[in-house]
């Protein structure tokens, strides 16, 4: 037995002891798994309490979003069969962090069946990725179709839930397919404050000028919430035009408001958001700063991808 089987059956016996604190190291052990040790981590898995899967999924569901090296998409598919609907939604939301399209009908079964709307609404929110890609053809039409036709079917429902629905609004923005704008415009005019922040949010995704003027209106909101949704989905339209009202929103009364504006100059990018963001690394205040910074790192990068190699 090499050193790293050794190692692996270590933490694959750990994970359910609750006492056993289990470091992103150990738990990087547990990428591309084999069908043997997939079966020993099964059973090991739920022998654990509820509270100790949670936390393990929780684990390795955060570690995937800060390294894109490990994989643990078998893991992810293991968890989705769990008893408990917050495992179950934990590992859905590993799986939406994936780009293989063969991810996409687990997370549609798992939108039409899961009897848990928490595990319905992370799967239509996990199903947003995948539509990003869809719209762009990285996976194919076969798969964008049905992630059309599920989040569709999910918007039409009389019986689904509101956080259920929220999410399919803002997943199936990103695909330019008939009846999206119909969503997008039966939300914001609903009169209901939350449809209508989903509905911001779902113009952001659908990278459509024809949302702009909406979006600028609405940056004199009163209300935080929308100015901060209509901020950052002027930054994914990415249109210069939106570039002079990000700069007086850099100086919102609300830091999260302020945050947003800088960041969406730093999606934006050109000169002007540029000269901008170089006051702002001067600001006293290190929140501006960090922002400022993050927001000219992001600018370098998309005028020259490879800036970031020695």
């Amino acid at each position: 037995m090499t050193d790293t089987s050794s190692s692996l059956k270590s933490v694959i016996d750990r994970i359910c002891n609750p006492d056993e604190y289990l470091t992103e190291k150990q738990l990087s052990l547990l990428s591309r798994l084999n069908n043997d040790d997939a079966v020993q981590f099964q059973q090991s898995f739920h022998k654990a309490t509820a509270a100790r899967r949670l936390q393990i999924i929780s684990q390795i569901t955060q570690l995937s979003e800060t390294d894109f090296v490990p994989d643990f998409s078998k893991i992810f598919l293991i968890c989705l069969d769990d008893p408990d609907q917050f495992v179950r939604a934990q590992a859905i939301l590993g799986l939406g962090m994936e780009e293989d399209e063969q991810f996409v009908t687990p997370l549609i079964h798992a939108l039409h069946s899961d009897s848990s709307a928490v595990v319905r609404a992370a799967a239509a929110k996990a199903l947003g990725p995948f539509a990003a890609l869809g719209e762009i053809d990285d996976i194919p039409m076969s798969y964008t179709d049905s992630i059309y036709t599920a989040l569709e079917s999910t918007l039409l429902s009389e019986s689904e839930t509101d956080d259920v629905k929220s999410k399919a609004l803002v997943a199936i923005a990103f695909l330019s397919m008939p009846k999206v704008a119909e969503f997008i415009e039966e939300a914001y005019y609903s009169g209901n404050p939350t449809r209508k922040i989903d509905a911001i949010r779902a113009m952001g995704n659908a990278c459509n000028q024809r949302w702009l003027d909406i979006l600028l209106s609405e940056l004199n909101n009163e209300n935080t919430e929308i100015r901060i949704a209509a901020v950052t989905a002027c930054g994914k339209i990415g249109s210069d035009e939106a570039v002079p009202f990000l700069i007086d929103m850099a100086d919102d009364p609300e830091p999260a408001v302020q945050e947003a504006a800088i960041c969406a100059l730093g999606e934006i990018g050109g000169d002007e958001a540029k000269e901008t963001l170089n006051t702002l690394v001067e600001s006293p205040r290190k929140r501006i700063r960090t922002a400022a910074q993050a927001a000219l790192k992001e600018i370098k990068f998309c005028d020259d991808p490879l800036s970031w190699m020695p």
